[in-house]
């Protein structure tokens, strides 16, 4: 699985494909084959979507501005970003993240991700160093002039997947530590937390380094680190919770979850959960009323639920007089009273 499958949930379209090169340019193009089964990905920006999985290390192009960066190979360098060798397509464009940008296709950066067969990097990463002046990794343009930036032919290979590692790592080491969230909660706060949602088979820590929180989870024997500003207690919980995999064996039945949901009291109402509802991935799944986005105007207990269709696993419909039905993915205690205690707070 590639790397925007689980950040930016887009199909993949095709596997890969070879970019023309410039039709002046006839220097002669070697063909190598991809030796490694993973490569490191560079260019990658922070979103503004906040059910996203994106790493929070993803920076602002801004803060790699660097006009006087390259200034003699910047052409060369931007000439070899744009003629990758296609690895991955996918539906929908990327668009520049600077909101003033004139460059007219800016909303349509590209679709696809690019390799030379050592590196990878989206499609519109040439934008923002030509049109941006933003930097990119020395260890980068070391490999690119090593080819005398012309981008080899990739021979057929196995499936390749990509890293983020190395970019967020770079990212961290190379720009300023941006300030601490007003709310932020502490660094022995933030360990405290990660200590409790780890389990068995997943891990949470985090360890201040380059001015900011290193926060690395490990399942399985594999682990990633990705870099943050201090941010608070219930915004480290969300992140969190969006990769701490469910473990079915600690995922809680309705009635032990709406015994809990009755400790949390919000206007006189209870978040409750009525059943079980099984979903294709064979996971458990609860159906749960809660009030909407408005105070309820009736007791639940005077709702007629005759006729009403019980939802398909994660969606939700509005009900009589102010209520919510959804169907939600089950969870263990920990994740339940977290999601119990943001709901109070809201």
């Amino acid at each position: 699985m590639g790397v925007f499958d689980w950040i930016f949930g887009r199909n993949r379209t095709n596997a890969r494909q070879e970019t023309p090169r410039d039709m002046g340019d006839d220097r002669a193009v070697p063909t190598i084959v991809i030796s490694s089964s993973t490569l490191p990905m560079i260019g990658l920006w922070h979103s503004d979507s906040k059910s996203s999985r994106a790493p929070l290390g993803f920076p602002h192009p801004e803060l790699l501005m660097a006009p006087d960066w390259e200034k003699m190979r910047r052409r060369s360098i931007v000439n070899y970003l744009r003629h990758g060798d296609t690895l991955m397509s996918w539906e929908g464009y990327s668009f520049c993240r600077f909101k003033e940008c004139r460059y007219r296709k800016r909303e349509r950066l590209g679709s696809r991700d690019l390799t030379d067969g050592r590196w990878v990097w989206p499609e519109g990463l040439w934008h923002y160093v030509a049109d941006h002046h933003v930097r990119l990794p020395d260890e980068f343009v070391a490999n690119a002039a090593d080819q005398d930036f012309v981008v080899p032919k990739i021979a057929q290979s196995a499936s390749v997947s990509t890293s983020l590692e190395f970019w967020l790592q770079w990212v961290a080491a190379n720009t300023t530590a941006p300030s601490a969230a007003a709310d932020a909660c502490s660094l022995e706060e933030a360990q405290a937390i990660c200590a409790k949602l780890s389990t068995a088979q997943w891990t949470a820590s985090i360890a201040l380094e380059h001015g900011r929180w290193r926060l690395r989870t490990e399942c399985t024997g594999q682990s990633s680190s990705d870099f943050t500003r201090p941010i608070s207690s219930n915004a480290l919980r969300t992140h969190l919770f969006r990769f701490r995999p469910r473990e079915a064996q600690s995922v809680l039945d309705w009635q032990q979850a709406l015994t809990i949901a009755s400790e949390y009291v919000k206007h006189g109402h209870i978040v409750r959960p009525f059943m079980n509802v099984q979903g294709q991935d064979d996971e458990r799944w609860w159906a749960v009323v809660t009030p909407g986005f408005r105070q309820p105007t009736k007791p639940l207990a005077e709702i007629d639920f005759t006729g009403i269709e019980i939802p398909k696993p994660d969606s939700a419909i509005m009900l009589p007089h102010g209520w919510k039905l959804e169907v939600m993915r089950g969870m263990d205690e920990v994740e339940w009273r977290s999601y119990l205690e943001k709901w109070q707070r809201i």
